[in-house]
This record gives structure tokens, C-alpha cells and sequence, in this order.
């Protein structure tokens, strides 16, 4: 129960930050290419980062509860090396064949317009732009469950997720539209 509240308290945090993002995205008439750049977005991180994840984190936690700090910290920055070698690539893939990707969409059987693909595209770029950073996050993340510890992973999403809103007010008064937002 002690560990649960505060995994409850950052998953609030976050839905409370969705929430202000879309909200914004709406007011920009960006929520659909929000929600669809963001899919995309999941698509390199789901397959590489979480199965980089999910390979380490049993090792991680089975060395914090032998107390093998120093076990814990290499088999950490393995899992961190290994995870950035792979999603870097991802990232930079991604930014430059975002907008490519999605026009070509609109070729097969008119999943979008032109105009739907470019602007789509160019969000899905400015995701790709934050995929290494939200991947060392996330498994930031785990190596702290992984050490019983939920309450530090809650500070830390009100401190992402405080930026995420600031930066997200800014872009959205600059009016730099649904592109700033997922930036």
C-alpha cells in the first residue's frame, strides 16, 4: 500500500498533464494529429526501449534486494548504454522520416491528406526529438521501483510533468501550434 500511493500520485500527475496538453492541442485544432504523432512516437519506444527494459529490470531488482550496489550500478548503466545505442538511431530515424513516412501514407488508400500527413509528420518530429530523453526517464524509473522506491519516480513526474506544462503554456502562447506542444 505504501509503494501504491505514490504510484497512484504519479500516474495523477500525468493524466493532470495530459490533460493541460490536450487541452492546448485543442485549442491549436491539433488534438487528432497530437494523438496520432504520439502513437507513432510509441511505436520505436515500445519496441526497443521496453523490451531493453524488461530484459534488465528483473537483474535490477534482484540485485537491490541482495543489496549488490555496485552489481546494481553496472548492470544499470549496461541496460543504459544498451538502451541509447539503440533508441538514438531510432530518434534520428524517426525525425527525418516522419513528414516521408506519412506522405507516403496518404498514398495508401488515403489514410490522410497532404495536409493531415505534413502536419502529423512534423509533430511526430519534434517527438522523435525527446524519444532518448523520455526512454532514460522511463527506465530511470524502473531501477528506482526496482529499489522499492516509488516516492522519488512521483517528484520526479511532477518536475517532467511541471515542465511538460510550462514549456506546453509558452509554445502554445508563442503560437508555435500542436508541433510545440509535442516538442
Amino acid at each position: 500500500v505504501r509503494l501504491s500511493g505514490w504510484t497512484l500520485g504519479y500516474v495523477t500527475v500525468n493524466q493532470l498533464s495530459f490533460l493541460v496538453i490536450t487541452i492546448l492541442a485543442a485549442g491549436v485544432g491539433g488534438v487528432t494529429a497530437y494523438a496520432y504523432a504520439f502513437a507513432f512516437f510509441q511505436l520505436p519506444y515500445g519496441l526497443f526501449a521496453v523490451s531493453i527494459m524488461t530484459t534488465f529490470e528483473p537483474d535490477l531488482a534482484a540485485m537491490a534486494s541482495d543489496r549488490d550496489i555496485r552489481g546494481f550500478r553496472a548492470r544499470f548503466l549496461l541496460g543504459l548504454r544498451s538502451l541509447l545505442v539503440v533508441i538514438l538511431p531510432a530518434a534520428a530515424g524517426c525525425f527525418v522520416l516522419a513528414r516521408p513516412l506519412l506522405e507516403s501514407m496518404t498514398l495508401i488508400g488515403n489514410a490522410f491528406t497532404a495536409t493531415d500527413a505534413a502536419r502529423i509528420g512534423g509533430t511526430l518530429a519534434m517527438f522523435a526529438l525527446g524519444l532518448p530523453g523520455f526512454s532514460v526517464y522511463l527506465y530511470t524509473l524502473r531501477a528506482f521501483y526496482a529499489l522499492k522506491n516509488t516516492r522519488f519516480p512521483f517528484f520526479m513526474a511532477i518536475a517532467q510533468n511541471g515542465l511538460n506544462v510550462i514549456f506546453g503554456l509558452v509554445l502554445y502562447q508563442l503560437d508555435f501550434g500542436v508541433q510545440g506542444l509535442a516538442f
